[in-house]
């Protein structure tokens, strides 16, 4: 442009200019306006793509964290109301989940048994039993079914058939 007052640049900038390059033209400051311009457009189309790439990748993360949501609300759902006590325990017996049917078939609340081991409710005579049939479980993965008796919290023991499988680290995920 001919115009070369700091009044014509800020007008041509308002109108949407990206540039201004005054009469007499220097070619290589036209160069180098250029580059940067194509430059810019080049970084600006590549941080479009990366957006757009970072979108559906927030959007995959969230569709799959509300299906693991929505998994654990029915896993809870199935072993909160599962006539069956389930149980998660170390390796060595304690309890770290038990389920609501631990109340009903052993009259404990569930407060009373988590932190506490197995062993604790066993009849004695069936502690090495439990032991031997425990001991399977140590190998990952494994299974093994047995039965012994547990004392009820009020009254008298009653006998359980256990399935124990052991969760392997994988299992975990």
């Amino acid at each position: 442009s001919a115009l070369s007052e700091s009044v014509d640049k800020v007008k041509g900038f308002e109108v949407g200019a990206a540039d201004h390059v005054t009469k007499p033209f220097d070619i290589a400051e036209v160069i180098a306006r250029i580059d940067t311009h194509l430059t810019v457009h080049r970084l600006q189309t590549d941080l479009r793509g990366q957006n757009e790439r970072l979108r559906l990748e927030n959007e995959k993360r969230r569709r799959v964290h509300e299906a693991l949501r929505e998994s654990r609300e029915r896993y809870r759902l199935l072993a909160d109301n599962a006539t069956d006590m389930i149980s998660r325990q170390t390796l060595g017996g304690n309890y770290l989940y038990v389920s609501p049917a631990c109340s009903s078939l052993l009259g404990y609340r569930i407060e009373e048994t988590i932190g506490r081991s197995i062993f604790d409710f066993i009849h004695p005579d069936d502690l090495v039993l439990v032991r031997q049939n425990l001991k399977p479980l140590e190998d990952c993965p494994a299974t093994t079914t047995f039965s012994y008796r547990v004392r009820r919290k009020e009254g008298p023991y009653i006998w359980l058939e256990t399935v124990s499988k052991t969760l392997c680290e994988s299992d975990l995920g």
